[in-house]
């Protein structure tokens, strides 16, 4: 997910501290979900959001999560705009 954040340019203090501080306690879907926030606030790129659902797949999330669901499918929703 390191390198998704790297290709985030202008992430600000605030979803980037959320992020290192859920990133570094190995929480990464956590981690993840801010990266997700801060594309959607942002407008990230497309190859942003193949990244991030790519990440989402890779550690098992999917839209009918309980808990992270809404967010994967948020992911999805961007991926495929």
């Amino acid at each position: 997910m390191e390198s998704v954040r790297s290709d985030m340019d202008g992430l600000d203090d605030q979803a980037l501290d959320l992020y290192v501080g859920h990133f570094d306690a190995r929480e990464d879907a956590l981690a993840w979900e801010v990266l997700v926030t801060a594309a959607d606030a942002r407008g990230a790129s497309g190859h942003v959001w193949e990244r991030l659902s790519d990440a989402a797949q890779a550690m098992g999330l999917d839209s009918e999560d309980a808990i992270y669901g809404p967010t994967v499918r948020l992911a999805m929703q961007h991926r495929t705009t």
